[in-house]
């Protein structure tokens, strides 16, 4: 594979501070649009209504797998952000971690819907092994790095926050093409309970997938240089991380915003299907709100290079998204306020999304600042590990609580209990996150601060208590007193 050894020669690759090119800004909302963004629809959308309603796995075990599954994820997202900071490749150290693990990727997320409709230990077997390879292994070993790119395409806060409002914005123009034909083309194709039209679609999405993910690679270009100098530099990444005290700030953001989203994403079929009585609302529905996220996200880029704050955008989509919730609560059976609602939560979220990845970027200049040491891979998982606490309490928790209640997917009509439950995961639990979420974006005085983090990093100064800083500067001068 030729390409591996491809080189860009651009000189604008030794300026760190570079203008990201519309040609890679293209290529990288591309491949979010049809690549990332349908994989994740895909196997973490829809995995869940098919295992449980077409071909019949209990809602309760479904959930504890993807319980489980998603702890041992959060591990993985460090470990592999740890691994990005130590490739050491001419071609990039994201960008190539991104390329390998391309075809694996796909593979796993067509393997996802081979699970066999026959119950029994073999079944169970199946689900845990494809799930957690196409999830614990595959989607964090390519989403990370995919993460962590515009942090290594340019230093400059503005081209990256662009850069990533753009990601956003395609992302949920991809999720709501995906979320408005994948069930109409498997209606066209023969019927949504038949298990083979779910892999043949399933095929069909992982070719885009793969030929949009290659196209990213050719036409990005990393920029920033790694720090890490020696096998004793790589080990100051995680401390370094775990002493930034925003580190864990990047963790609850997208964490949060992402829980409320996709317990909305998870539950909507079952609310279309028992709640509304037509589960073909699903698309609409969704529809409605992937384009208008996908929209304001967009729209947000412009705000932000004006110099709205992260941090506004953030409080601002929390607070519109949780109203929203709130009017549902009056009439939670009608279909003209379920889609007026959908809008205006797609509001909010449209905010929440084209922030919650960019402060990842302003994070890892603020540990770079506050310890002395960079470590963007490891910095760049918090996003990573975001999202899989948002699936371990927004698909995984609440299909637990579906279970719960004796929910059976084989049965068209479900009791009370199970209905009210519905509602509950729908309705409430993204109200009540987006007030945790409200919380948390308050205690946050990153935007204030961050002025003057970068203009000494320009200057090459850091924290006063920056002592990996002292440590490099101890190091420059010794090699300068021996040479």
């Amino acid at each position: 594979m030729s390409f591996l050894n491809h080189k860009f020669k651009n000189e604008d690759l030794d300026n760190e501070f570079a203008h990201i090119s519309v040609r890679e800004k293209i290529a990288y909302g591309g491949a979010e649009m049809f690549g990332g963004s349908l994989f994740y629809f895909a196997v973490l959308t829809f995995s869940t209504y098919f295992y449980t309603d077409v071909i019949g796995i209990s809602a309760a075990l479904v959930g504890a797998v993807i319980l489980v599954s998603r702890i041992f994820d959060g591990i993985s997202d460090v470990l592999v952000g740890m691994l990005i900071d130590r490739i050491k490749n001419p071609n990039g150290r994201a960008r190539m971690l991104f390329c390998w693990t391309n075809i694996p990727l796909v593979i796993s997320m067509v393997l996802i819907y081979c699970c066999p409709a026959t119950s029994g230990a073999g079944q169970t077997a199946f689900l845990i092994i494809t799930y957690n390879f196409a999830v614990t292994v595959m989607f964090t070993l390519n989403n990370i790095p995919w993460n962590a790119m515009p942090f290594m395409l340019s230093r400059d806060s503005k081209q990256r926050d662009q850069i990533m409002f753009i990601r956003m914005g395609c992302s949920y123009f991809g999720g709501a093409v995906a979320g408005a034909i994948t069930l109409p083309l498997l209606q066209a194709m023969g019927g949504i309970e038949d298990r083979s039209n779910w892999i043949m679609l399933m095929s069909i999405y992982a070719v885009v997938v793969l030929i949009v993910n290659y196209i990213a690679v050719f036409n990005l270009k990393e920029r920033v240089k790694p720090v890490v100098a020696s096998r004793k530099h790589a080990k100051w990444d995680l401390p370094s991380a775990l002493q930034n005290k925003y580190f864990w700030w990047a963790i609850a953001v997208p964490g949060l915003y992402q829980t409320m989203m996709t317990t909305t994403m998870v539950i909507m079929p079952y609310y279309a299907t028992y709640v509304l009585g037509d589960t073909m609302l699903t698309s609409s529905l969704t529809s409605v709100q992937s384009l208008t996220i996908g929209c304001v996200a967009m729209i947000a880029s412009f705000l932000v290079l004006r110099g709205v704050k992260k941090g506004t955008l953030l409080k601002i989509g929390t607070v519109v998204a949780s109203l929203a919730q709130v009017a549902l609560v009056l009439n939670p059976e009608s279909l003209q306020l379920m889609t007026v609602m959908s809008f205006i939560r797609g509001l909010g979220f449209g905010c929440l999304a084209a922030a919650q990845y960019s402060i990842c970027g302003d994070v890892i200049e603020y540990g770079h600042w506050r310890t002395g040491h960079r470590a963007e891979g490891t910095i760049s998982a918090a996003s990573g590990i975001g999202n899989k606490l948002s699936i371990i309490l927004g698909n995984g928790l609440t299909t637990l609580l579906i279970a719960a209640t004796g929910y059976d997917g084989t049965l068209a009509v479900q009791s009370e209990r199970t209905l009210q439950m519905i509602k509950f995961d729908f309705i409430w639990m993204p109200m009540i996150l987006g007030a945790v979420l409200f919380v948390v974006l308050m205690v946050s005085k990153l935007d204030k601060i961050y002025p003057k983090v970068m203009e000494d990093l320009k200057n090459g100064r850091f924290h006063p208590d920056a002592k990996y800083a002292k440590i490099y500067a101890e190091e420059a001068a010794e090699a300068a007193a021996k040479g």
